[in-house]
């Protein structure tokens, strides 16, 4: 059920001067919000309304739904109603809670207009730049201004919704105008390309409406002064791929001068030479207030083959057309670093006194000359090979090997930052000539 007025006064539309009639009217079916009365509800003749007037006086009648009050004070009432029966009780309000204004009232309202700022225009709002200083906002009174009224005006961030100005106003009879001051903070800063506060009346006394002068929220528009840093990406990253499973890496990202809020980009991943099935794509590129750096992230997957260095590309993007901050370096290529070497073939058989060749593949070449070392697991039927010598930009190197005896053997191969997949040389017994007769 809801609770309306006869004569209409609401928050919108003062009572006039004389009795009230207030009515608990049914809802229809598919109101929204839920009441908390079953929709088509009516009176019965056995239900008690309790009607509290918001004066201090309340009125309790059987199998009604309506009752008339005469408000004898000027002032702003907030009217409710119980209803209870064998089932229990529930309560009502007049619509929303909003305050019921008995005899003729005063209506408070902002002084704004239309505004302009970097990309776009305001109504109702006041629009300033950061270094205005401190700012003066009027609010303004009409119709009724026989009495002693009353209000608070509050000044809210819209980013954090927290309260900047909280300003109690007194209107003496006559008076049409009163004024307080916004602080605004010149930081040196980029904090956005504006910041919006929304105004709001509250906490009226006396008989007041509070009124927006239009149907747009009453604002103030604070235009930054301050040029936008640049956001950047490292050009470039390595990461050794490891073994298996999933290696961490990370690109760090700057801002230019910090900023009085966050910032962040869109991160994405490409694929080079390094395939999609070489990495995972990871995120970031967030950057706290205050602070000028921050980290993407992803992960590389891990193998033991040999194989050649190889890359894929992570950009950034604004997350929306004309974002803070500005953009700089937006591309950064991340190479997967080859860390295995391996000899081939991995299994081989050979007969003893017979040479064979062994082939060390690195995989990718170093910049540099290296020498590979080389061990042998049983040195009296494979002797060690030799350390080898591997030019600069060279993959491959081949040792030979000669076995000396039967039985099977690794022969393993030490190379500068690679894990080296070994190779077994079975050799099998000689063969025997039968005796003869």
């Amino acid at each position: 059920m809801s609770l309306v007025s006869s004569p209409s006064c609401s928050a919108d539309a003062g009572c006039p001067n004389g009795p009230v009639t207030l009515i608990l009217a049914p809802l229809p079916s598919g109101f929204f919000p839920p009441s908390v009365f079953d929709p088509g509800y009516t009176i019965s003749p056995c239900d008690t309304v309790t009607w509290d007037f918001g004066d201090g006086t309340t009125q309790s009648l059987i199998g009604t739904d309506q009752v008339t009050h005469d408000y004898p004070l000027p002032g702003n009432y907030v009217m409710r109603a119980t209803v209870t029966n064998a089932l229990g009780s529930k309560t009502t309000v007049n619509p929303n809670g909003a305050a019921v204004i008995a005899t003729s009232p005063s209506r408070l309202s902002f002084s704004t207009g239309t505004g302009k700022y970097p990309g776009g225009v305001c109504e109702n709002c006041i629009v300033v730049r950061e270094d205005n200083g401190p700012l003066t906002i009027t609010v303004l009174r009409s119709l009724d201004l026989s009495r002693s009224i009353s209000t608070e005006a509050v000044v809210t961030d819209y980013a954090t919704l927290k309260t900047v100005v909280r300003a109690t106003l007194s209107f003496g009879p006559g008076e049409t105008l009163k004024n307080f001051t916004m602080p605004i903070a010149d930081d040196q800063l980029y904090t956005g390309s504006s910041r919006y506060f929304y105004l709001s009346l509250g906490n009226t006394s006396g008989g007041t409406l509070t009124m927006m002068n239009t149907s747009w929220q009453p604002s103030v528009t604070v235009v930054d002064d301050d040029s936008p840093p640049t956001l950047s990406i490292e050009s470039a990253a390595a990461v050794a791929e490891g073994d298996s499973g999933l290696t961490r890496f990370e690109i760090p990202v700057h801002l230019s001068a910090p900023m009085g809020v966050g910032c962040y980009a869109l991160v994405f991943f490409d694929a080079g030479t390094a395939g999609n099935s070489d990495f995972e794509a990871g995120g970031g590129a967030n950057i706290e207030a205050g602070k000028t750096s921050g980290v993407v992230i992803g992960w590389v997957r891990g193998n033991t083959l040999p194989e050649l260095d190889k890359s894929f590309r992570v950009r950034l993007e604004p997350p929306y057309t004309n974002a803070d901050p500005l953009f700089g370096v937006t591309r950064s290529t991340v190479t997967i670093i080859n860390d295995d070497a391996a000899l081939y073939p991995a299994q081989t058989s050979a007969a003893s006194n017979t040479p064979i060749k062994l082939t060390l593949d690195i995989g990718s070449p170093y910049l540099t000359p290296v020498t590979a070392v080389f061990t042998s697991s049983a040195p009296n039927i494979v002797p060690t090979p030799a350390p080898v010598s591997i030019p600069a930009g060279v993959t491959t190197a081949t040792i030979v090997v000669t076995p000396r005896g039967e039985g099977r053997v690794q022969i393993s191969a030490a190379v500068p930052a690679r894990t080296t997949q070994p190779a077994t040389i079975n050799v099998p017994a000689a063969r025997r000539r039968a005796a003869a007769h």
